[in-house]
């Protein structure tokens, strides 16, 4: 089984930035969705402990640009509306992960997962960890690596600006990766 994740947070730094969304979509090791929702899997928006607009540095373009996505996309709206507080999201996640996985290790998966979502998950969602074994699927990294190795741009793209989008964007794309390797 494979839990496809993609996170929204306020900066990148794990230790002093806050989570504020997490979308995760489990799969068969063959990437079929295994729950039969709208979502394919599990949407959380986190109400962090203090205002995200505090934890921006609105003269560095970096957090700038952070600030602007969120604001666009509607998750600051979305956290003052309906957001939950993290404990919450990883007593709750990690349940329903449990829950379908019997207590078993399973495989993250995502777009770039490898460098920043993972280490995510550790720092604020602890007991969801648990459930991850030491392997991630990035499939941004193969396809990065794919490219090198054959000069042939594979065209993964992801372009939406929320983490449920996001997280089906990821399987879409591990699904092209699959079919690249090992035909249709």
């Amino acid at each position: 089984m494979l839990l496809w994740v993609d996170i929204a947070t306020t900066g990148l730094d794990w230790t002093r930035h806050h989570l504020l969304e997490v979308a995760v979509v489990p799969t068969t090791d063959q990437l079929q969705f295994i729950l039969d929702t709208p979502e394919r899997g599990w949407h959380y928006v986190v109400a962090p402990p203090v205002d995200p607009w505090e934890t921006w540095d609105l003269t560095d373009d970096h957090d700038q640009a952070i600030a602007f996505e969120h604001n666009e996309s509607g998750l600051l709206e979305a956290i003052n509306s309906h957001g939950a507080p993290s404990w919450w999201v990883d007593n709750d996640l990690s349940d329903r992960v449990s829950n379908l996985t019997l207590g078993e290790q399973v495989t993250l998966a995502g777009a770039d997962i490898a460098r920043f979502d993972s280490h995510w998950l550790s720092w604020h969602l602890p007991k969801v960890s648990q459930f991850i074994n030491p392997f991630t699927i990035d499939v941004m990294e193969v396809g990065r690596a794919l490219a090198a190795f054959t000069g042939d741009d594979l065209g993964l793209r992801v372009e939406a600006s929320r983490a449920g989008d996001r997280a089906l964007e990821a399987v879409d794309l591990g699904r092209q990766l699959r079919s690249y390797l090992l035909g249709p």
